[in-house]
Order: C-alpha cells, then structure tokens, then sequence
C-alpha cells in the first residue's frame, strides 16, 4: 500500500489479492486526486471489500446471451420479438463493442438523446431503456458490474393526454351502422364490456356462458414472425377475469349465433375461412365504419376507453370498473380516467352542498 502525490494531484495503490488464473499478486492503481485526503477515503472504501474486478465482457456479447439465454424463457414470444428488435435495431449498434463495464450513465443519456433526435417517440424510447435497464440489473445480480448505470440514466417522460372517446350519442350512432352493414359483434363487445382487441379477436364460444351471462376471459390474440397469428393465455391473473353481460348483449350474441357458420376453432369472430380474423382488417373495417357514421376517428382501443369512462361518469363504483378491465389495481383505473375521476368530485363537491343547504 502506498499513497504520494505525483505533480498537483495525489494517486495510491493497494494490494487486490492474487490473480486466480496467473497465481500472480494482482495491485489497484487509482490516480487523480485533489488531496490527499480524498485519495485516503478511495482507498479505504477499496480495502473494505468494495472493490471488484471490472469485467471484460463487451456489451454486444452480454446482451445477446442474456437476450436469448435468460429473457427468451421470462416472457412470451411477442414481448421477446420486441425485446429482440430493439436489441438488434437500437442497442448493438449504438454500444457495440463497448466493454459492459465501461458503459455510464451519460453513455446511455447520449443514447436516448440520439434517438428522440432521429425521431422516435418518447414511449419507444422508455422501452429501450426498460428493457436495458432489466438486462443491466441482472448483470449486476451476476456480478458483472456494480450498479446499474441506467437506474441514474434519464429516460423521457411520457405526457398522458386525455383518452379521445366517443360520447354515448356517438356510440349509438356508429353501432347502428354496423348493424346495417351487419358487423355489429366485434364492436358492440368492444363497447360494452370493454374487452381488448385481442380478447375479442380470441374470444371461443366456450367462453361464452349466454345461460349466466358472462364471457370468461383467457385468450388474446398474439402474433410471431414464426408461428403467425395464435391464441395465448392473457398476460396477468387480473386479465384472466369474468366479464358480465346485460341482456341485451345476451340476446345480441345469441342471434349472431344462430345465424353464424360453424369453424374449426369455435370462434365468435373468425375470418372467412374459418381461422382468426386478421387484426388489421378489423381495424380497416372500424375505420370505414367510423367514416360512415360521421363520428371522430378514435383508435379501436378507444372503445375500451370509451366504456369505461361511461361507466365512471354513470357513478360506478371504481374498483368494479377495474375488475372489468382487467387492471392489476384500482390506482391504475383512477390513473388512467383522472380527468373523469376530477369530473365526478366535482359532481360529489355539489351534492354534498345541495344536500347541505336544504
């Protein structure tokens, strides 16, 4: 051990125990100090145990094996295919060979910085960093690295904006054109129960009790460039829920029902041909309907916003909207609809201050 100062600034070097694989004494050299004292606590922190080898593993090689050796088995295929993209689209080419250990917060700032530049959107861009972030905390738990540069990285925020949705008015006026123009189930299930596109698009008749009333959800619909268009169990235990139908839904699928040619899969909505409708061509046939009933050009997933936010303003009770949805909490039902949520403490506001004064 031994500290001195070398011109205006001070270094020292320790003992780091013996190389493994050489046998030979292994010594930390750190120079750069200010003052003395500043070399002292560096070299304190090192000799209490705080000090590991820097690993030599370039990125492009952790990333990869953690990629397809780790994350392929955490998640499903279509999250993998994501995850797989922005690996090979965004992050080998920006980091490259780039040793793992060498990559700071700054590092990864540039990153971000480049991207929005080339005009990704800031959502695209947290999930560059999400998933990052994942791969560098588990190199960390490997021991690999130390920290986690990305935890101190800034990613951009996400400005929520309110949900664009159609008024009860507008709802009624688009469902009586795809009655006539006879596509009325995708969309009325859309609506009144707030169902994913990919639960609809999933959905099997023998997950439809009409007797009970109540559609079982436990499909969505998912696609992968190796297995194409397939039905998967939903993501979370929160997805996989009970959504009630009132009676006129009821009666709705059980006349669709009667007069809909069988397929091989038992679909509610199925293609021609009898296998899962294309997503895309449900979305082109909303757009054309959409047009057709002079109503504001929302995303599908809108409708889920849609009821939703109806049933927020009748009064319903969040926690029952949340369990229809399939939200993990409550809180995430109140995130989303906030601007409903301020519309009915106003309305709750004013009752309590009619009933006061009368």
């Amino acid at each position: 051990m031994s500290i001195k100062k070398v011109g205006k600034v001070w270094s020292f070097r320790i003992d780091a125990g013996i190389d493994e694989r050489t046998g030979k004494r292994k010594q930390v050299y750190r120079s750069g100090f200010k003052t003395k004292r500043e070399a002292i606590e560096e070299m304190n922190r090192l000799m209490n145990g705080e000090y590991s080898e820097p690993s030599k593993t370039l990125f492009k090689d952790y990333i990869q094996s953690w990629l397809y050796d780790t994350h392929r088995h955490e998640v499903q295929n279509p999250s993998f295919e994501v995850g797989e993209t922005i690996v090979r689209v965004h992050l080998i080419p920006y980091f490259q060979s780039i040793p793992l250990s060498k990559i700071t917060a700054y590092d990864i700032d540039q990153l971000y910085t480049q991207k929005l530049n080339d005009g990704l959107a800031n959502a695209t861009v947290k999930k560059i960093h999400n998933l990052l972030s994942k791969a560098l905390q588990k190199a960390v738990k490997w021991g690999l690295i130390k920290n986690n540069p990305a935890k101190d990285a800034s990613p951009p925020s996400i400005h929520k904006t309110p949900k664009q949705i159609w008024s009860l008015e507008e709802a009624k006026t688009f469902l009586e054109i795809c009655e006539r123009e006879n596509t009325l189930i995708p969309f009325l299930l859309a609506i009144f129960t707030g169902m994913r596109r990919g639960e609809i698009l999933a959905l099997r008749w023998k997950n439809v009790d009409l007797d009970k009333g109540v559609i079982h959800v436990e499909e969505s619909l998912a696609r992968t460039k190796t297995n194409g268009l397939f039905a998967k169990e939903v993501k979370t235990s929160h997805s996989r829920r009970d959504v009630y139908l009132s009676d006129s839904i009821r009666e709705a699928l059980a006349k669709y029902r009667e007069h809909q040619k069988s397929n091989k899969l038992g679909l509610v909505i199925a293609s021609k041909a009898g296998g899962y409708l294309e997503p895309r061509n449900l979305i082109r046939k909303f757009k054309a309907l959409t047009k057709k009933a002079n109503v504001p050009d929302i995303p599908f997933h809108n409708l889920r916003h849609t009821h939703a936010t109806i049933l927020m303003r009748m009064g319903e009770n969040p926690k029952v909207v949340s369990e229809r949805l399939g939200h993990a909490r409550v809180g995430i039902t109140l995130d989303i609809y906030s601007h409903t949520n301020e519309e009915m403490q106003k309305k709750t506001a004013n009752r309590f201050d009619d009933r006061f004064w009368t």
